[in-house]
């Protein structure tokens, strides 16, 4: 179980020293003499909160390739539009600032993932609402890409926030997942 090293115990979760009076320990809050049932179902929360975040970070990936490609596309189709129509109209303008901040927002993601993912649901819908006030046809138009791009966007920002408090709460997450 524990090793007695003079007056230390070594975690088994973590291997931290620790003095002999401490019930958990202050690294992982494993609890050092819990009964064998405490430490197990505290090993099993800890694999599930892994396996929580490490999803969480596979939907980000998902989240950041959905909005490179929209960039990407709402850029090339502006520039389509430009060579096939002759016009630099506003349409040409909205197009490309569009798809270079989707562009921008994919490559946030990284560094700040609730920003990255909730400011495109924001800017998709204030862009919605604009299309709608003009023509309210466009409120239909690719209805179903737009339900797609919020889903994978939605699960992307819900799942970071669910990331985010559990490595609140057990911030040793970081450095297991950081090994692997």
């Amino acid at each position: 179980m524990e090793q007695a090293i003079t007056d230390q115990v070594i975690c088994r979760n973590c291997k931290t020293p620790h003095r002999y009076d401490i019930e958990n320990c202050t690294v992982c809050d494993f609890p050092i003499y819990g009964t064998d049932k405490e430490q197990s179902v505290f090993i099993a929360k800890q694999i599930t909160q892994k396996a929580d975040v490490k999803d969480s970070f596979r939907k980000m990936q998902l989240s950041r390739n959905l909005l490179f490609g929209i960039g990407a596309f709402n850029i090339c189709m502006a520039l389509f539009s430009l060579i096939i129509e002759k016009s630099f109209g506003i349409e040409l303008f909205f197009g490309i600032a569009l798809g270079g901040l989707f562009i921008f927002f994919s490559l946030l993601t990284k560094k700040n993932p609730l920003f990255a993912t909730g400011g495109p649901i924001v800017l998709y819908l204030i862009y919605i609402v604009a299309l709608t006030t003009i023509d309210s046809r466009y409120l239909t138009d690719g209805v179903i890409f737009k339900i797609a791009f919020f889903m994978i966007l939605g699960y992307g920002f819900f799942s970071t926030i669910k990331a985010n408090s559990i490595l609140k709460k057990n911030p040793y997450l970081v450095s297991l997942i950081d090994k692997k």
